[in-house]
């Protein structure tokens, strides 16, 4: 696979969309762990990943978002974190993509900086997950949907003590704008993810196409870094609906949440929705694509509810295309220096 550090604020390139989506249709219990089908169904990730492939996708995302050792615990499934993670990683490889992210999702504790030793446990927690996947060779790691700028310096601090992986993060902010668990808004994290080491930046999941362009712009101001955006298919169900109550909610409501809570155990990349109605349509996001690159996201893909129709609306739009950097802050970085973490800043 060719060096993803090589295409930085260059082409833009096309991700994958939502793997729970597809394994809904396909009749899986929704009580089934999602990583646990790289073991019980491998032909059916496979074929999922393939999908997408043929849709577009230039870069496929491993089906191992809760693959951590808290995560795993809870569906007593820790024993097999080496298994489930590696194969989540040899099975989007060998659909030949073009690119592999490997994915990591919270792991459902948040990190009190004050106190060393709980930031220490939840880096070690991350830093385990994150070496079995590097130790497949994807071309970069995907830190994706944290929801507290604190576990997300954790788990890119972690993800740079393991590996010389590019490592990605990407954040899911609530209907303020704001991280639900720290109340960091996108400029803050921009900054913050940058000076922490991270070589791509970006937002996912949110209300839908149409809420991300202010935060993608906020963050396109704020760094130099490559950006990726991957939007909700819909927006999430109102406060109090049934479907509200899902465990595959991202984003908490801050009023009622207190700064001591857990993120949610699961997110739709991982868990089937069958619950939830998306109303977006494919030329939505087609248009929302066209709108991303202009405010300068080199990586779009689609985050819940998506399917490869919505990928290929991507890639028609914006496939072939080069990355706008008109307006951002020079980037500087060589594909070495990009990889060690230190790029060069103006």
């Amino acid at each position: 696979m060719a060096d993803i550090a090589l295409r930085f604020q260059k082409d833009m390139v096309v991700l994958d969309g939502a793997m729970a989506t597809l394994l809904i249709a396909e009749d899986i219990d929704p009580e089934m762990p999602g990583i646990l089908l790289n073991v019980m169904e491998p032909e059916l990730i496979t074929e999922i990943h393939k999908r997408y492939l043929a849709a577009g996708a230039q870069a496929l995302t491993t089906n191992s978002f809760t693959g951590n050792r808290p995560m795993l615990a809870s569906d007593g499934l820790e024993d097999q974190l080496v298994e489930l993670n590696r194969l989540a990683v040899r099975l989007a490889k060998a659909c030949k993509p073009e690119h592999v992210l490997a994915d990591v999702g919270p792991c459902g504790l948040l990190p009190d900086p004050a106190d060393a030793c709980s930031l220490t446990e939840i880096i070690d927690i991350y830093a385990e997950q994150i070496e079995v996947l590097a130790s497949e060779q994807p071309d970069a790691i995907l830190i994706e949907s944290m929801v507290s700028i604190h576990d997300a310096c954790a788990a890119l601090q972690a993800a740079k003590s393991v590996t010389d992986l590019p490592v990605f993060v990407s954040i899911s902010f609530d209907a303020e704008n704001k991280m639900p668990f720290t109340g960091t808004d996108p400029a803050a994290a921009a900054s913050i993810l940058e000076a922490a080491g991270a070589d791509v930046i970006g937002v996912n999941c949110g209300s839908g196409t149409s809420g991300l362009d202010e935060i993608l712009s906020q963050m396109a101001e704020a760094s130099n870094l490559p950006l990726l955006v991957q939007p909700r298919i819909g927006p999430p169900p109102a406060t109090g609906s049934p479907a509200s109550k899902s465990p595959d909610l991202v984003l908490p409501d801050p009023a009622s949440t207190s700064s001591s809570a857990r993120p949610p155990k699961q997110h739709p990349r991982s868990e089937p929705q069958g619950s939830r109605r998306f109303i977006e349509t494919p030329d939505d996001m087609a248009e929302a694509a066209w709108l991303y690159r202009q405010l300068g996201a080199q990586f779009i893909g689609s985050c819940c509810g998506s399917r490869p129709s919505f990928t290929a609306a991507i890639y028609g739009t914006v496939g072939s295309l080069d990355v706008v950097t008109a307006g951002r802050p020079e980037y500087t970085g060589s594909p070495k220096q990009i990889q060690s973490g230190q790029e060069t800043k103006l």
